[in-house]
């Protein structure tokens, strides 16, 4: 009996490490990442830099600002700032990206704000160009950490629903009873769950057809340097027999001679 425990708990164990890490091993992918840290940072704090930073006089906005221009360039950050974690918010949770994005767009939103306000009391002389520079790189490292905080929190978040959602889910399918206003978004993992095990089903006859296709590859390789290798071998061969043939013709010569 003890015994039956025991395999019951380690199985228990075993399953919530792998639905950790097929948790963890989600991402959003590259180019829907890019698309949408273009919308939430980056497209965003361009037109800023540009239009009202310090950098390109000719263009720039930022002396028919309201006096004092800093403190209304500084407002003008912050809201982008805000604006920068609300759309990357809004679009988390309207299942848009996941949680890693949090990263991403902060740390290109503070890297913005940095160059931006800095330009304000750093000049363009080449030694406060380096000076601007480090900071930048500086501000890249300490949002990229903040970034992967939110991460980390909408992460843990997200992964207890998923883990509420299971146990709703296996308690449905062994007829439990579930309240009503629930059994809809049992039934909306139910059918997430499918599409993600469809998925990785996909990706595993396509990573089994890749490795056939390799060991083809493989094979036909082998097969083309066994070919060559006998080719040689051949040629070899009918190389010697011309020089033998050759050199019986030459002392046939010499002796007539």
């Amino acid at each position: 009996m003890s015994q039956i425990k025991y395999d019951k708990a380690t199985e228990d164990v075993t399953n919530r490490i792998n639905f950790i890490k097929e948790f963890n091993a989600e991402r959003t992918p590259f180019w829907i990442s890019v698309l949408w840290i273009m919308i939430e940072s980056f497209i965003p704090g361009l037109i800023i830099f540009l239009l009202l930073g310090n950098d390109f006089p000719s263009i720039s906005y930022l002396t028919t600002l309201p006096t004092p221009n800093s403190g209304y360039l500084t407002l003008i950050c912050t809201g982008y700032l805000f604006y920068s974690f609300l759309t990357t918010l809004v679009i988390f949770y309207c299942k848009g990206h996941r949680e890693d994005n949090f990263t991403f767009s902060l740390a290109f939103t503070l890297t913005f704000i940095s160059v931006i306000l800095n330009s304000l009391w750093l000049g363009h002389k080449s030694w406060m160009i380096i000076l601007r520079f480090v900071l930048a790189i500086v501000v890249l490292i300490i949002a990229t950490i903040i970034g992967m905080f939110f991460t980390m929190i909408f992460r843990n978040n997200m992964l207890k629903i998923r883990e509420e959602n299971e146990i709703m889910l296996i308690a449905y399918r062994n007829g439990e009873i579930i309240p009503e206003r629930k059994i809809v978004r049992v039934k909306r993992y139910e059918v997430y769950k499918q599409k993600m095990l469809q998925k990785k089903h996909e990706l595993e006859a396509f990573k089994a057809e890749l490795y056939s296709d390799k060991e083809i590859v493989n094979d036909n390789l082998k097969i083309n340097n066994e070919l060559s290798k006998k080719d040689m071998k051949h040629r070899k061969k009918m190389l010697k027999k011309e020089i033998k043939i050759n050199e019986k013709a030459k002392k046939q010569n010499q002796e007539f001679m």
